[in-house]
């Protein structure tokens, strides 16, 4: 859909998943900042190196479709995404939007790496700081009456001239994992695996629901919602009603005992791997 055929020479997903590794790995230069051009650990040299080599993956996808997308549009055939991405690069309609060939392997990685900036969550947190801290909020409210005065509102290009604002900005990431187990918004199971509970409530992910967030909220909410639900329903829904499961556990150790152990990083999957067995649970034919 994106890359609109398979690419067998080049493992994109391994050296994907590599890179998100990084990002969440620990880091001593976090935490000791003038020791970061040391690079001790080696994550610096290992992330230009992954960097570079999806740079060129992406250069080569992209110049194997800038010769194969005139073709299509004149067949008509089906474009992928990126097909789009060029012809909107060479529209001349599209032109004040300066869509260039990084712009599209920046967001073909946005799509894949789901790497979305949590602005408008440190706005409230920004906002919520000042009115925790009045001294704060009068200093921050001087300098925008000076700056700006009261007959006008506060347009980009004061921006330069506030610097006490500029010093009370930060990105904050919210915790997800915390509010989806708030026990003041899901009582004391908060922690179980029990779908019934969201029968007859009217919560959904659209982020209308700040007790339940797994997209975000807001215009900064993910992009890829509606796909990656698409995706997740149809495939379990699919191996499951495909197949049924037995657990490969040591003898004595029952399903309750399976090790649900987390991985700390960016993401956090499973730390040991799900080893089940599986056989046909539909007529021989179904699977033909």
């Amino acid at each position: 859909m994106i890359f609109g055929s398979k690419n067998d020479d080049f493992d994109f997903k391994d050296v994907l998943q590599e890179g998100l590794k990084l990002v969440g790995v620990f880091n001593l230069a976090d935490y000791i900042p003038y020791i970061a051009a040391l690079d001790l650990q080696g994550l610096g040299r290992r992330m230009k190196a992954i960097s570079k080599v999806l740079d060129g993956f992406l250069d080569k996808i992209i110049d194997e479709h800038e010769h194969e997308h005139d073709v299509k549009e004149l067949k008509g055939q089906h474009m992928n995404f990126i097909d789009l991405m060029l012809s909107l690069m060479e529209s001349d309609n599209t032109r004040e939007l300066h869509i260039e060939r990084d712009n599209i392997k920046a967001i073909v990685l946005d799509i894949f790496a789901t790497a979305m900036d949590s602005s408008s969550i440190a706005i409230v947190w920004a906002l919520s700081e000042l009115l925790k801290h009045p001294r704060v909020m009068k200093l921050v409210q001087e300098e925008l009456d000076n700056v700006v005065g009261l007959e006008r509102m506060v347009e980009e290009t004061d921006l330069v001239d506030l610097c006490y604002l500029k010093m009370v900005k930060s990105t904050v990431i919210i915790n997800n994992w915390a509010i989806g187990r708030d026990p003041n918004a899901w009582s004391s199971n908060g922690e179980e695996f029990y779908p019934e509970r969201f029968i007859g409530t009217d919560i959904d992910i659209q982020g209308h629901n700040f007790q339940y967030l797994p997209f975000g909220s807001g215009q900064r909410k993910c992009p890829g919602m509606q796909l990656g639900m698409t995706v997740v329903q149809l495939v379990l829904a699919q191996v499951i009603h495909c197949f049924k499961f037995n657990l490969e556990l040591p003898d004595g150790m029952s399903p309750d005992d399976l090790d649900m152990t987390e991985t700390f990083g960016i993401t956090m999957p499973k730390t040991k791997h799900l080893m089940a067995i599986p056989t046909y649970r539909l007529c021989a034919s179904t699977y033909n």
